[in-house]
């Protein structure tokens, strides 16, 4: 058999952008050297061809999503119509993948296996799709469920869409003070006589608080010490509470050779270029002048300040009850919705300053403040303070959140470093604040801040139940701030009781308003009793709605309390203002005084009466209404 050999095979070619593409015979190729596009000609109809013309063959330089059918929703679904009279809407496949959400996997990043630092990526991600690009082009950086370790701050600039899958789905695990994978470490140590990589070995501490470290080992270089031109330590896992200049150990039996003989031992170090991270901050907000290497280049102003940020849908967990997880730095007109903070705070461990769950701080003057942001559907349990804000912020809702365990449920104008004016004209709603060691909420400065239909419970009895209470539930200190329709636990178990102290559900200068109804029974009596008590902790009015409602008698009285105190000269007058009707001349026979009560060295207003109602059977139902100076 003869053997043809064959130099070289020549096609069709030319320029299309300048010829055009001609007619190729059947099966002829060609190929368009401007555009490199490769082309088959299909051959005539008579041959079988379903048409005539040229096939275009796909290489290389093709974008093979641009080359795809249109993409259509639900196709073979004929109930469903996406277009106008009787059309479908049809898109290409590149346009469909470019809808506003990108995910993190497309970075690198994975919570599949928590034991790997996803810091950087993370980081990588957020400054790729907003740092420096328009607004138009931003999307939503969505996460799958998962648990993604962060070791250091992420920094958060304007215009973040940051998604996950729910609360306790998409989880940012924060270590304090774990070791950053891929760190250099300065080493040291004696010989050792065999090379070679050691995997996953468990460290010990030398010096420092750290634990947890895994790393692996590989040396070359037989006989050589430890050096870092001839070792090559891998973060396995990055462990916790490491600091700068802390010291761990690989013994010498892990690495082939003898304990203490060949032991390992590795210096941690904050200058390195992968350094521990021992930062307190979880996520802080950044203005627009950042870059990937300078925060907060310029000084923040209206016009570049941190803005239309949203969060939504995920857990951040902290291992320290000393860390701030969210640092709101000058951010306006954002969102946060869903999102579950917890810490390592537990009753006992007293006010920590850096536990801060939520940090709200202005730099500026109000035209620069924190403000106009909305925190939606937020748990927070486990810190010093849950939300924290000593500046000039203003307002910022807090709507249908959920605060528990914690020394303080909101702290305003509290601590060092207080502004000008404090927080003013911030609203919380709809909360429930559980389990607080001190107060709900305390505005020691800052005005016209309002809470309106939140509920407390086990708030201000310092670790104890509402008969050891020692702080108020709110606490107002300057003028001008109000709660309306809030609903407190402490009223239930101490209002009918004259023994137990009763510290004010709500102190300091304050309007009060409770919308919600509290029954009582008053019972036949011509001695005076005692039918509730009112908290007291200035000089006060109050206005008690009620209604009283025999079942015995023809007797039904609608009336309102007005009631005068002078805490300073102990002095008490109540006014009853009433509208009955029934059996005539029988609306005396209910007589009610007030004066002061002492319990426990706690002054507050105990309502008493007489009811000269022989084995009477009623209701008494009554609001409170306060105002405090």
């Amino acid at each position: 058999m003869a053997v043809v050999q064959i130099s070289k095979i020549q096609l069709r070619r030319g320029k299309k952008l300048e010829t055009g593409m001609p007619q190729l015979a059947s099966g002829e190729m060609a190929w368009a050297v401007d555009t490199q596009e490769l082309y088959i000609g299909n051959g005539a109809v008579s041959e079988g061809a379903p048409s005539v013309g040229n096939t275009k063959i796909l290489t290389e330089n093709d974008t093979i999503l641009d080359l795809l059918e249109q993409y259509q929703y639900k196709p073979s679904d004929v109930t469903i119509l996406t277009g106008l009279d009787g059309e479908v809407t049809k898109r290409t496949l590149q346009s469909r993948l470019d809808d506003g959400a990108v995910n993190a996997s497309n970075f690198g990043i994975s919570g599949l296996d928590s034991a790997i630092d996803q810091t950087a990526l993370i980081q990588n991600a957020i400054y790729s799709l907003y740092l420096s690009t328009v607004p138009e082009n931003r999307v939503t950086l969505e996460f799958d469920p998962g648990t993604y370790t962060i070791t250091g701050t992420l920094y958060i600039p304007s215009n973040v869409r940051l998604v996950g899958s729910g609360k306790d789905l998409t989880i940012f695990n924060f270590i304090q003070g774990g070791l950053n994978q891929a760190t250099s470490l300065t080493l040291s140590g004696t010989s050792i006589t065999s090379s070679g990589s050691y995997a996953g070995l468990t460290t010990t501490a030398v010096t420092g608080t750290g634990t947890g470290a895994v790393v692996t080992i590989s040396k070359t270089g037989t006989g050589a010490s430890y050096t870092l031109s001839n070792t090559t330590v891998s973060i396995v896992n990055c462990g916790e509470g490491y600091h700068d200049g802390d010291q761990i150990k690989v013994l010498g039996s892990s690495l082939g050779g003898s304990s203490p003989a060949n032991d390992l031992t590795i210096t941690v170090s904050s200058t390195a270029t992968n350094p521990v991270f021992d930062t307190t901050t979880v996520i802080e907000f950044i203005n627009e002048t950042s870059t990937t290497t300078e925060r907060n280049v310029s000084p923040t102003s209206p016009s570049n300040q941190a803005k239309n940020i949203v969060f939504k849908d995920f857990t951040i967990n902290t291992n320290n009850d000393s860390v701030r997880p969210l640092y709101f730095l000058n951010v306006k007109e954002s969102e946060f919705n869903n999102i579950k903070v917890l810490g390592e705070w537990v009753s006992g461990d007293g006010d920590i300053e850096l536990s801060r769950a939520i940090e709200l701080t202005s730099t500026g003057s109000f035209t620069t403040t924190c403000q106009k942001n909305k925190f939606i559907g937020l748990e927070v349990e486990g810190f010093s303070y849950g939300v924290f804000s000593n500046t000039d912020t203003m307002l910022n809702t807090f709507r249908d959140c959920n605060f528990k365990t914690l020394n303080v449920g909101i702290g305003f104008g509290v601590g060092a470093g207080l502004s000008a004016a404090g927080p003013k004209k911030n609203v919380i709603e709809n909360c429930m604040f559980d389990t607080i060691n001190q107060h709900g909420l305390i505005v020691d400065k800052g005005t016209d801040n309002r809470s309106r239909g939140n509920t407390f419970i086990n708030v201000g009895n310092d670790g104890g139940s509402s008969t050891n209470n020692v702080y108020s539930h709110i606490k107002f200190t300057t003028p001008g701030n109000s709660s309306t329709n809030d609903s407190f636990d402490r009223a239930g178990t101490l209002s009918g009781i004259s023994t137990y102290a009763y510290i004010s559900e709500v102190e300091g200068y304050s309007r009060r308003s409770e919308m919600s109804p509290t029954k009582i029974s008053l019972n036949s009596t011509t001695s005076s009793l005692l039918a509730f008590r009112l908290p007291l902790n200035t000089s006060s009015a109050f206005e008690i709605n009620y209604v009283y409602q025999s079942t015995a008698y023809s007797q039904m009285r609608k009336g309102t309390f007005h009631i005068a105190v002078d805490k300073n000269n102990t002095n008490v007058q109540l006014v009853d203002e009433y509208e009955y009707t029934g059996t005539p001349g029988q609306d005396s026979r209910i007589i009610f005084t007030a004066s002061i009560v002492t319990s426990s060295g706690v002054k507050s207003i105990g309502i008493y009466y007489t009811n000269a109602n022989t084995s009477d059977t009623n209701t008494f139902t009554y609001t409170v209404n306060s105002l405090a100076s």
